[in-house]
């Protein structure tokens, strides 16, 4: 799985562009699910301008991809994960509350949020 995104701090400071950090993101999985590593290299501040952090975040997360080896690119059924990157959560979560019976898994730290019948369709 790779991917571009963003971490923020909360509550948002003021000067929250200075603290919004870019990331190019690469999830890599086994066959059956299991997380193996993440590789996440830091781009940008949003200060800096979405056109410098952007372009290097795509660089950056298509030479990962590029450089994978012995990979095979299919659709696969994953299990929940969480790694540490510069002190925020990246990974697939679960943010299931049974007291209010919301089951969801969350893709952090994008948010973006998985129901069943978890068919990879997910809400923002």
């Amino acid at each position: 799985m790779a991917l571009i995104t963003a971490t923020l701090p909360i509550p948002i400071p003021k000067n929250w562009e200075e603290h919004k950090r870019w990331y190019a993101v690469l999830h890599t999985f086994t066959p059956d699910g299991r997380h193996l590593k993440t590789d996440a290299i830091f781009t940008g501040t949003e200060s800096a301008g979405e056109l410098i952090y952007l372009t290097r975040a795509r660089k950056i997360r298509d030479e990962m991809v590029s450089a994978l080896k012995d990979h095979h690119f299919c659709d696969v059924q994953i299990e929940l994960f969480s790694v540490q990157v510069d002190g925020f959560t990246f990974g697939l979560v679960d943010a299931s509350k049974p007291e209010d019976n919301y089951e969801s898994v969350h893709l952090l730290p994008n948010d973006f949020a998985f129901f069943k019948p978890w068919d990879g369709s997910f809400d923002v």
